[in-house]
């Protein structure tokens, strides 16, 4: 349920199914039909609702404990690729990898497992032609759109994630594309017996008749749910016809479009005409049935095979440490704390060095600036004549230093994202990620506040003492460190 001011409203109503492992579920649904309410439940990202009633199990792990101890088990993936324009192809599956690397009890040559894997999710993927190209960005030129989704594609592989959820995952692909990413992800499906939930708006049929499954939403309500071949039949036994030249897919996205839709003859005053009529109809039907019966069933199986338990010692053992910290099992993030931080260091490096054009850009900007203003306030007097223009100096100083810091503020927004993403993939704990980004900041701006203070301070005319230099210095790298850490 949404939270409106004091309203609620109910977004989702009797929604019921089973995707195995091995299977492949699509989701259809007009804009605003709930298609990505329901992602979101599934993918475990619950925060945002004010209440939600029913069960969903992950192989017998409820979304509490998920959310607790197994975040990296459940992959939820937006509409929007998200990751670090200026990283390769490479560096960002590599660093994936390593963040989600096995303990040294399951795995005992672990560089070698390394670049094995890595090889194997550029061959395919069909990466390996682009793996030394930036991802890039919207304003930055990288891989082709295509290849980005892919990108994402191999990530959550590398994550280690059991269930995959993509929401609009085709959007700004043109067909071709779009068809190629799907089979990606029956690939995925079928070598890790993953379980994948994908929506996608205006699938072709090639597109839909990869799929296992499929369930239909209009207005938060389930029309069907079952086997893609089977869906149309259904429709039609209600009284809709498929028009002979229309895909499958938007046939059932339109079932409830009076305007669009075809009445098969004599069906007239029988057809569901509202999103209330067909989930009445679906929930008296014999297909609903069957879903129900395929719940219990799976239920059954949980309890009777101990799925979960099995789930629980499999990811316990991957986790570094555990063997010897019992808070280790409960923690959902695979590697430890100096392990996160050696490789959060080494991406960040990584960062800075794909954005080295603009970093000394900036540099240069501010030397040109200290060379300018010391200029104008070339060697004061050093009687009361200068007091006033001395400490104009000393403020324009530590105000332009640490107003250059706002620059940080467009990497900051930009990898927000990224870092709410690998998260929720359980790659590194976000504090350490603070850690990380706060020492390798200091370097670079080091060594520019340096340059900038010996400039400034020498053409103004400053006290030609080492303790007051040093002492300028220290508050301009620190004005600077604090409005860098503000972003």
């Amino acid at each position: 349920m949404s939270k409106s001011g004091d309203k609620h409203r109910l977004l989702l109503k009797n929604m019921s199914g089973v995707v195995e492992d091995g299977e492949m579920l699509l989701v259809l649904g007009r804009p605003g039909a709930g298609c990505s309410t329901l992602l979101r439940v599934l993918g475990n990202h619950r925060k945002t609702y004010r209440r939600i009633d029913g069960s969903v199990s992950y192989g017998g792990l409820t979304p509490e404990e998920v959310a607790k101890s197994y975040r990296g088990q459940v992959a939820y993936n937006a509409e929007e690729d998200m990751h670090h324009p200026t990283l390769t192809v490479r560096q960002t599956l590599d660093f994936a990898i390593r963040c989600k690397m096995p303990s040294t009890r399951m795995l005992k040559d672990r560089s070698g497992y390394k670049v094995e894997f890595l090889d194997t999710l550029l061959d395919m993927y069909g990466l390996a032609g682009c793996a030394d190209t930036i991802v890039g960005n919207a304003f930055l030129r990288g891989v082709s759109g295509g290849e980005r989704k892919r990108v994402s594609i191999a990530e959550q592989v590398a994550s280690g994630a059991s269930v995959d959820v993509w929401d609009g995952s085709t959007r700004g692909l043109d067909s071709s594309s779009a068809l190629d990413y799907v089979r990606s992800l029956r690939i995925t499906t079928d070598v890790l017996r993953k379980s994948t939930v994908v929506s996608i708006y205006q699938a072709s049929e090639n597109i839909y008749e990869l799929f296992d499954k499929v369930m239909v939403v209009d207005e938060g309500r389930q029309l069907y749910f079952g086997p893609v071949s089977g869906a149309v039949a259904y429709f039609e036994s209600l009284g809709i016809q498929k028009p002979l030249r229309q895909t499958t897919a938007d046939f059932l996205t339109g079932v409830t479009q009076l305007g669009e839709r075809r009445i098969v003859p004599g069906f007239e005053d029988r057809a569901p005409r509202s999103a209330e009529d067909f989930e009445r109809m679906w929930i008296e039907s014999t297909h609903r049935s069957i879903v129900m019966q395929q719940v219990s069933a799976f239920e059954k199986q949980v309890q009777e095979d101990a799925r979960g338990h099995e789930i629980r010692e499999f990811v316990d053992q991957t986790k570094m440490g555990a063997e010897s910290n019992r808070l280790r099992r409960r923690s959902p993030y695979t590697s430890t704390i100096p392990y996160q931080f050696i490789q959060l260091f080494r991406r960040e490096t990584a960062i800075m060095w794909g954005s080295r054009y603009t970093l000394a850009f900036r540099t240069a900007y501010q030397l040109i600036f200290a060379a300018i203003v010391g200029a104008l306030f070339n060697q004061l007097p050093e009687t009361t004549d200068g007091a006033f223009l001395r400490s104009g100096v000393l403020f324009f100083a530590l105000l332009f230093s640490t107003l250059v810091a706002q620059a940080e503020m467009v990497a900051a927004v930009s990898g927000r994202l990224v870092t709410y993403k690998q998260k929720s993939l359980s790659m590194f704990h976000p504090g350490v990620l603070a850690l990380v980004q706060t020492v390798a900041d200091m370097v670079p701006n080091f060594i520019t506040i340096a340059l900038f203070s010996l400039i400034l301070y020498e053409a103004a005319g400053l006290a030609q003492t080492a303790g007051q230099f040093f002492a300028f210095l220290l508050f301009l790298f620190s004005g600077c460190l604090c409005l860098t850490a503000m972003f």
